[in-house]
């Protein structure tokens, strides 16, 4: 078998790859090296782009494509291919070369192109091929963010092309999304819409768009259109969710954002849209088992970190908040949300910290004054504003106590022992409520603790004696 032959083989192999997987980057990468072995160079520049659309960082597909138009003669484009290719990789030897028989082309003109043999192209091989290569180098300026380049590739190919929808689409998007000129992206958008009306990506980048200028209603028009073009992927699902979260149609959010979810559990975006109308719905822990579900896939996620510490923020949970903030804030220290929620927990935790002081000084003076039940209330507004406290707990315990609640008293202690089981006190104040309930073993062993760890405990000796001398070991 000779070298054409097994060419032409490698090729079958390709094309049934392919069949079984039409998207693999390899794959098509390989068709079209195959393909500029048999000199079949359009049909190899296709096959590059296509790899290179599903998997635009790869220098070396890049480089190939590079020499597949120089075949062509189309030597202006080989360079800045060429030129891309050594931003993702400098001091590529190959690419260099190439880059250099390029310029040299562009230099010599014609003799050059007699020399290497350049394949003939009609108008319209030509057209389409160069709108392909506009496309994909709109593409890679837009990666680099050289927008303006990036639309001076759409500009040119729609030169050729004034119909072709993905370039209006993609014109639209980088004028309202990175340049800020919403008004001229939604012009471009309407014009490939009124090509093709159900052009998924110019409905979601004009809904995107409206949204960006609050234009809410007009906004959710094109996703739910969207919805309906394309049911199977979950964006404009997503995207719909939050536009009905700014409208305050909270149930019908959550709902949109459940479909997203529906087509991808793990779509972080319509998790932490979920969780923005959970939470104003008032379903707090729904809302922030969104947003750490959402943290468990992406967990420097900046927006779903900052929604999770307002949400903490809103239920006073602000040791909780501040990690969050303080997670925000590691990632990018000039995040403004996070700078911003800083201040804010700063303040709450300054204010609360003196609203707190001033609760325990009033329940301790209302305690010693035997007004028991307005220092239960004192202790029991300490417990909401620092629910891990021992000492609110202790004192809770001991106002429960006097009040003969003594069921409640025992618990108060028993959970300051949780934090701390050699805590004397709590062991003591355990011992006295478990006297009162009767169960004086129970009691007489929190004393006998208290005395293994102090023995000199003159209050838990004498509690000790009372109980024996009262009750024995019974």
């Amino acid at each position: 078998m000779n070298a054409l032959e097994r060419l032409e083989e490698a090729l079958e192999c390709f094309e049934r790859a392919l069949e079984i997987k039409p998207d693999d980057h390899i794959v098509l990468d390989g068709m079209g090296y195959t393909l500029f072995d048999l000199g079949k160079y359009k049909e190899a520049v296709k096959h590059y782009i296509r790899s290179l659309n599903i998997k635009p960082s790869e220098p070396a597909i890049i480089n190939r494509l590079a020499m597949a138009l120089i075949r062509l003669g189309m030597h202006k484009d080989a360079v800045e291919y060429c030129e891309i290719a050594l931003k993702l990789a400098p001091g590529d030897s190959f690419i260099k070369l190439h880059l250099d028989a390029a310029n040299l082309a562009l230099e010599d003109g014609p003799e050059i192109q007699k020399l290497s043999g350049v394949a003939d192209m009609t108008t319209d091989e030509k057209n389409s091929i160069s709108i392909d290569i506009l496309l994909l180098k709109a593409d890679y300026m837009f990666m680099m963010s050289d927008y303006e380049a990036s639309l001076k590739c759409i500009n040119d190919l729609l030169e050729i092309d004034p119909d072709n929808v993905d370039a209006l689409h993609k014109a639209g998007s980088t004028l309202s999304e990175r340049l800020g000129k919403h008004n001229e992206g939604i012009k471009f958008c309407d014009r490939a819409l009124k090509i093709k009306q159900d052009h998924v990506p110019a409905l979601i980048c004009k809904a995107n768009t409206l949204h960006i200028l609050s234009e809410y209603e007009e906004s959710l028009v094109c996703y739910t259109l969207a919805e309906k073009a394309d049911p199977t992927t979950p964006n404009q699902f997503s995207a719909a969710s939050l536009v009905l979260h700014d409208l305050g149609r909270f149930e019908e959010a959550v709902e949109h954002a459940d479909r997203a979810l529906t087509i991808n559990p793990n779509y972080t975006k319509a998790l932490c849209n979920k969780g923005l109308a959970l939470g104003k719905l008032g379903r707090t822990k729904e809302a922030l088992a969104c947003y750490e579900r959402s943290l468990e896939i992406e967990s420097d996620d900046l927006i779903v970190l900052g929604n999770k510490a307002a949400e903490l923020c809103d239920i006073k949970e602000y040791r909780d908040a501040m990690k969050c903030v303080d997670k925000m804030l590691e990632i990018d220290p000039n995040d403004a949300r996070g700078l911003k929620l800083k201040n804010t927990l700063q303040y709450e935790k300054s204010y609360n910290q003196s609203h707190l002081d001033a609760v325990i000084k009033k329940g301790n003076e209302v305690y010693a004054d035997g007004k028991y039940e307005e220092a239960l209330a004192c202790y029991d507004e300490e417990l909401r504003l620092e629910p891990n406290s021992t000492r609110c707990l202790k004192s809770r315990a001991r106002a429960l106590y006097e009040l003969h609640r003594y069921e409640e008293s025992l618990g108060c202690w028993t959970n300051a022992l949780v934090a701390d089981p050699d805590d004397g006190d709590a062991l003591k104040g355990r011992g006295l409520v478990l006297g009162s309930l009767g169960m004086h073993k129970q009691a007489l062993a929190c004393f006998d603790r208290v005395l293994e760890m102090n023995p000199g405990d003159s209050d838990a000796l004498a509690r000790r004696e009372s109980l024996l001398k009262d009750h024995g070991r019974d």
